[in-house]
């Protein structure tokens, strides 16, 4: 017999997702930023990069960082919610969630460049800066959104 999962489960598998993917990814760029000697204005953190995009240039810094940072982490936990309601009609998100997040990770890199774009806000980045941006985009957050989507989902349906 199936259970079906509730609301709250979705939410939750969700958040959790997005969050850890939000933490995962900005790890993943000051690791870049470490590993491969890359400039910090090449490749801006997350947070960083949310404030000096979103928020107004006469902000506080300390105001500015900590509104970035939350705004960073609303961006991710809804992109992870995201795709936990895509699994509902398209249960493959769940049973394959390494293929799926692997393709998750560059449709967000895809749609937040496309933004960033409209926004007149984009930099074409350096071919070594593109090559970390989608790795993080991939590695970073779409696989760990969709293994730990596709984890807590499977839990509170009873097949874990």
């Amino acid at each position: 017999m199936e259970r079906t999962v509730t609301r709250r489960a979705q939410l939750t598998a969700g958040l959790a997702g997005g969050l850890a993917g939000a933490f995962l990814m900005e790890a993943f760029f000051r690791g870049a930023l470490w590993a491969f000697k890359i400039q910090g204005d090449q490749l801006p953190l997350l947070a960083d990069y949310v404030g000096n995009t979103v928020l107004p240039s006469g902000s506080s810094p300390g105001v500015a960082a900590g509104t970035a940072f939350l705004l960073y982490l609303a961006v991710s936990a809804g992109w992870g919610v995201g795709y936990v309601w895509a699994s509902r009609t398209s249960p493959q998100l769940v049973a394959r969630p390494w293929i799926s997040g692997a393709v998750f990770g560059l449709v967000v890199y895809i749609v937040m460049q496309v933004m960033l774009l409209t926004a007149g806000l984009y930099h074409r980045p350096n071919f070594d800066v593109l090559l970390v941006q989608l790795a993080a985009y991939v590695a970073g957050f779409g696989i760990p959104v969709a293994v730990i989507a596709s984890r807590q989902l499977r839990i509170a349906g009873g097949s874990g």
